[in-house]
């Protein structure tokens, strides 16, 4: 059972990861649209709400108790020095 739980913990984080990048493509998409004369203040909202997410969660673990969650948003360096 310790072994599935290290495997979730780790798919987790890499989702983390890739939600995160998402977010701040978006937001960066958000802003060139926004340069380019049209709408991209949703997107800019959506890429904020999904890059700051994982950094969130870990706040509320925290102060709920569960710091010893299976995700940790601040592994997220690590992940990123895999690929």
């Amino acid at each position: 059972m310790n072994d599935f739980m290290n495997f979730l913990s780790v798919i987790l984080k890499i989702v983390m990861a890739i939600m995160f990048l998402w977010g701040v493509v978006k937001i960066a998409y958000g802003f060139y649209n926004i340069k380019q004369g049209e709408n991209g203040m949703s997107d800019i909202i959506g890429g904020a709400g999904m890059a700051v997410a994982p950094f969130l969660m870990n706040a509320v673990y925290e102060k709920l108790g569960m710091s010893g969650s299976a995700v940790d948003p601040y592994m997220l360096g690590i992940i990123f020095k895999l690929f």
